[in-house]
């Protein structure tokens, strides 16, 4: 494994971690903790994503590009979202049947598994570098002004109607398009910090126009420490084996590490009395086991057979 995979791996294993961590209890009243954990990991995750997505649409036809997109999203995802509508047992079939689309979110259903929401954003990110595959150069940073106005205007209507008009996907989109750009400039460029500034000054009018005080420094402070971790990693070329080995897991440990949780407490009850530490190293001990197995025996196999077909 190169260096710079190597670093990229390690910082997708502080993301698995610092999500994880934002879905426990701690025993204290750390609500805003816990969103600007999560928030950090979730921003980690479409950093790297855009940073790779400019990699992979290079070295891909644009079927092959298409192809190994939807077997990373769909497939995985669609077994834990099942999983999970039999261990719930409260959504509806139509409920399940939007959720298989992952725009369930704008068909208003609810989310069967709720950390899905960012797939969508998945989606709309590598529309975008598709899109711009013949000069990414040119286009990347045209899309990122793109996605800035959206945030803007996103906001701007939130503000004056009242109505949850989704401006965090636009600054999620920003994130993952200041991955794509670094990718691009091979670094942290004065060109890069420009891109961020500008980057900053949006998301502070967009918060602002979008959420209370408290929710937009929230998501501030969250989105700052993820480009913060994102280039920190990068510089130092921070590397260890295991934040690696969990951030192979990555994928169903985001999204489904709460369903050993459910399949266990409904067959033994009383694992929910464990005490605080002992029931966040229960959940630890099982989310990691769960998503190892996923990830050897369905994931993995999937992309390698994808890789035969196109």
């Amino acid at each position: 494994m190169t260096k710079q995979i190597e670093w990229i791996a390690t910082l997708r294993g502080t993301a698995v971690l610092l999500v994880f961590a934002s879905h426990q209890y701690w025993g204290i009243d750390c609500d805003g903790l816990s969103e600007v954990l999560g928030r950090s990991g979730v921003a980690i995750f479409l950093i790297i994503a855009g940073y790779f997505s400019c990699i992979s649409v290079r070295s891909k036809t644009t079927g092959q590009y298409i192809w190994n997109r939807f077997l990373r999203l769909y497939p995985v995802y669609w077994l834990l979202m099942t999983m999970s509508f039999f261990l719930i047992g409260s959504y509806s079939l139509t409920d399940y049947f939007f959720n298989l689309t992952l725009f369930q979110e704008y068909l208003g259903a609810p989310h069967i598994l709720p950390h899905s929401w960012m797939l969508s954003v998945l989606i709309f990110l590598y529309v975008m570098v598709l899109f711009a595959k013949r000069d990414l150069g040119r286009w990347v940073p045209k899309l990122f002004v793109i996605c800035a106005v959206g945030a803007l205007c996103f906001a701007f209507l939130r503000f004056f109607t009242g109505l949850s008009f989704p401006s965090a996907i636009f600054l999620l989109l920003l994130e993952a398009m200041l991955g794509c750009m670094i990718q691009q400039n091979n670094g942290f460029s004065k060109k890069i910090k420009l891109f961020f500034l500008f980057f900053e000054v949006t998301m502070l009018i967009t918060t602002m126009l979008s959420y209370s005080l408290t929710l937009a420094c929230y998501y501030i402070i969250a989105y700052n420490v993820g480009f913060g971790l994102f280039v920190f990693f990068m510089k130092k070329n921070v590397c260890s084996r295991f934040l690696k080995w969990i951030g192979t897991l990555g994928f169903t440990m985001f999204l489904g590490d709460a369903i050993p949780i459910l399949a266990i407490n409904s067959i033994v009850p009383t694992m929910k009395d464990l005490p605080i530490l002992p029931t966040i190293l229960y959940h630890f001990i099982a989310a990691v086991l769960f998503s190892y197995i996923i990830t050897k025996y369905v994931e993995q196999p999937l992309i390698k057979w994808g890789k035969k077909i196109i």
